[in-house]
């Protein structure tokens, strides 16, 4: 899952990174824009409680921005919870375990989020009722770059984002001819290799952007439309590529043959 070759250009084989994630969302890749409907400000997933997601949410409560998203929050373990107080240096929250352990199993529109995955599925209301998403990454190490299905699924609906991954892979999304958000607010966020200022330098701008009003927030949605709709199209080449090379594989012409038969 590493995209970074140069971290393997000294081993003795050849590295090709390829990413299988976006091939997920394929059933999306003709998902018309989705139209912002004014109801919350922001998307944010966290099954998989990584620290830095327990830390973000940590945040987020701190800041009184929860209420203003749609999220998901799943199991929370007493290890997990404090190594996120101690990593991202939140002590002040170490007695707030059960406040954050009521979050548990949160989600907007599973019953389970703990047993059930929706990685592969695409809510389209959820992209509607808010004006961007926090795409935080599985894996979000310095040197390495690792994009998962949480990337893509904004690109497919058109959808502003801010991305919580590891240092540079906003600038990598657009050497594959992704374009980003740095117009709109601060995208330094990204060349951040301290874990901790980056998710504050991203708390920051949820923060400017929550003193917006509803007509200045549409006058910016108007703004970034050619950045939608040009990702929407990058990644739906991506899909497409990605399809015409799997109706090469002798797997699939067998399939297909029985299938049609």
């Amino acid at each position: 899952g590493d995209l970074n070759v140069d971290n393997y250009k000294n081993e003795p084989y050849t590295y090709i990174p390829i990413n299988n994630f976006a091939y997920w969302l394929i059933r999306y890749r003709q998902t018309p824009k989705v139209h912002y409907n004014n109801e919350k400000l922001f998307l944010h997933y966290s099954r998989n409680l990584h620290t830095h997601r327990i830390a973000f949410t940590i945040l987020l409560e701190n800041e009184n921005l929860l209420d203003d998203s749609i999220y998901s929050f799943g199991k929370l373990s007493n290890y997990n919870f404090t190594k996120a107080v101690q990593d991202y240096n939140l002590t002040k929250n170490i007695n707030r375990f059960d406040f954050f352990k009521s979050l548990e199993n949160k989600s907007s529109d599973y019953s389970n989020i703990i047993e059930e995955n929706p990685a592969a599925e695409i809510n389209i209301s959820h992209y509607e009722k808010t004006f961007l998403s926090i795409v935080s990454e599985t894996i979000i190490d310095k040197d390495v770059c690792f994009f998962s299905e949480k990337i893509y699924k904004p690109l497919c609906v058109g959808h502003p984002f801010i991305l919580i991954g590891s240092p540079y892979q906003l600038e990598y999304l657009r050497k594959l001819n992704y374009r980003t958000f740095n117009d709109f607010w601060d995208e330094s966020y990204d060349t951040e290799l301290d874990p901790s200022v980056r998710l504050r330098k991203i708390i920051l701008i949820l923060k400017q952007i929550k003193k917006m009003t509803k007509f200045e927030l549409e006058d910016m949605k108007k703004e970034m439309e050619s950045i939608l709709i040009h990702n929407q199209y990058v990644v739906r080449q991506t899909l497409t590529h990605i399809v015409g090379i799997y109706h090469q594989t002798e797997i699939y012409k067998t399939l297909k043959s029985i299938h049609d038969r």
